[in-house]
């Protein structure tokens, strides 16, 4: 029996100590990272849940076109330059072009501007072409005199064009 154990002892004992030896060598390679996420070296990753979170870099969605939609919010609101919107979507802005609408191949966009004063302003072709602004409507000009008014930079050119079968003017 004392050569049976002498026996498993001299052979198991090199196996315990490789076993040993590795798990040593393993534990003193080991790097623990210098910092945890997010403000380590270890990007925090977007979390499915309830909990509200920040990222501070881009948020990049549908990025190779494979899918039909790229942002889905069926529900709660959408704040672009504010952290409180106060309807389904709250555009904020230092400027006065708040949206920008291009279509690909167009030679100019169509923006949206909306001054300190309440107006809305539509720009194309780098020309403010509509203005509504205190219940009126200006065409060609941004400061409407009128409940409907029209200016036009070449006189030349009736600013007014209707093609109808019948008009009918009603004052009242």
């Amino acid at each position: 029996m004392n050569a049976k154990i002498k026996s498993l002892f001299l052979t198991g004992l090199p196996v315990a100590l490789t076993a040993l030896l590795l798990v040593v060598v393993f534990a003193w390679a080991w790097v623990e990272p210098t910092q945890g996420p997010p403000g380590g070296n270890v990007p925090a990753p977007i979390n499915v849940g309830p909990t509200g979170q920040a990222k501070r870099g881009n948020l990049m969605l549908n990025t190779d076109g494979s899918l039909e939609y790229g942002l889905l919010i069926p529900y709660g609101k959408v704040g672009i330059g504010t952290i409180t919107p106060a309807t389904r979507l709250e555009v904020k802005a230092t400027t006065d072009e708040i949206l920008r609408l291009t279509r690909d191949g167009a030679t100019y966009p169509v923006n949206f501007k909306v001054g300190t004063d309440g107006a809305l302003v539509i720009n194309a072709n780098n020309t403010d072409v509509l203005t509504l602004k205190d219940g009126n409507v200006g065409i060609g000009t941004t400061e409407s005199e009128a409940k409907f008014n029209v200016e036009t930079s070449d006189n030349t050119i009736s600013p007014f064009l209707i093609e109808a079968q019948a008009i009918q003017f009603q004052a009242g």
